[in-house]
């Protein structure tokens, strides 16, 4: 789904094993949950994904998953708006208050290559 102020889309995901999304000083690997990125300079928030919605003092929009094929998924989206991931068992959900869709994405065993990469504004 998108428009002018909203993106959303989702993936379904074979492994359990998912990592990244935002600045965290805990638990890098993300567990079921709703994890948001939007920025602000104020020490001391920390993301738990428990739904309390707490901003973060950087944006790194990226999540890593291990398969259970032993394959690696890196993803990374490009975007300055408030984001927010929702990690449920079997499925990701990535939500955006608009922007540009700039994604790349990497597949791969031990080093993942880029597959894609969305055309960007400037490419237009």
């Amino acid at each position: 789904m998108m428009s002018d102020q909203y993106i959303e889309w989702g993936s379904s995901i074979t492994g359990e094993y998912l990592f990244g999304f935002g600045e965290r000083n805990m638990n890098f690997r993300l567990n079921e949950g709703s994890y948001v990125i939007w920025t602000r300079d104020k020490m001391g928030d920390v993301e738990d994904g428990k739904g309390r919605m707490h901003s973060s003092y950087g944006a790194h929009p990226m999540i890593l998953l291990r398969e259970k094929s032993g394959n690696y998924f890196v993803l990374f989206f490009r975007n300055s708006n408030a984001q927010e991931l929702r990690v449920e068992k079997g499925k990701i959900t990535w939500i955006s208050t608009g922007g540009v869709l700039h994604l790349k994405l990497f597949i791969g065993d031990q080093y993942p290559c880029l597959l894609y990469t969305s055309p960007s504004p400037r490419d237009s």
